[in-house]
């Protein structure tokens, strides 16, 4: 995430400021992500084990990959 803001800055010629609010919505939205995801897994880890924590792995990373 830390280098979206210079990337955003010299490929999509945004100013310096845009660029480091559009970056920072990045790590936000990983702090939302990381912990939904987390709790799904430990979720169905308790009910079917590890096989449940791969499958809902695999699940959650197929959707965010279609949308």
């Amino acid at each position: 995430n830390n280098i979206i803001a210079p990337y955003l800055f010299d490929q999509f010629d945004l100013n310096l400021e845009i660029a480091g609010v559009l970056g920072s919505c990045f790590g936000m939205m990983n702090i939302f992500a990381r912990s939904v995801g987390g709790m799904a897994s430990d979720l169905c880890a308790a009910k079917y084990g590890m096989r449940g924590r791969l499958w809902t792995l695999w699940i959650i990373q197929t959707i965010e990959g279609v949308l």
